[in-house]
């Protein structure tokens, strides 16, 4: 895993510090950015540098949604491996988690982020990702 990344979009610097940092501390690398459109320039740039994206869904260029959209759309025409995809959001309805899924996301946590969850989350999907590349 040293060399893949997880790319974080989110508007909130905070929010990009605390991922961050939760990363960080668990030795996974990670390169932030505040936009929808270069969160989906930086994937489509370098597809096999990503081991993960998580993504707030509240971007206001091209909201989290969107982009999931817009990366599994380049991954489909590109025949790609999928990456993995987790959104969140600060602003949770009841529908929150069934719309990460039908944008293409893998899963979805609630702002303020946990920890453990967001830990939990990333180690989950790190196994599931590179189970896909051994096949």
């Amino acid at each position: 895993m040293a060399s893949k990344f997880v790319l974080i979009g989110d508007e909130d610097k905070s929010s990009q510090f605390a991922i961050e940092k939760v990363l960080l501390e668990s030795g996974i690398d990670s390169i932030s950015t505040s936009s929808g459109k270069e969160v989906l320039g930086i994937y489509e740039s370098d597809p096999n540098r990503w081991a993960l994206i998580i993504l707030s869904c509240e971007v206001s260029d091209i909201d989290g949604y969107e982009t999931a959209r817009a990366i599994r759309e380049f991954e489909k025409s590109n025949n790609i491996a999928p990456v993995n995809i987790i959104g969140t959001t600060d602003n949770p309805d009841q529908h929150f988690a069934s719309k990460t899924q039908v944008a293409g996301m893998n899963g979805s946590i609630e702002k303020p982020l946990d920890k453990r969850q967001l830990l939990d989350m990333v180690s989950r999907l790190f196994s599931i990702r590179k189970a896909a590349s051994l096949d």
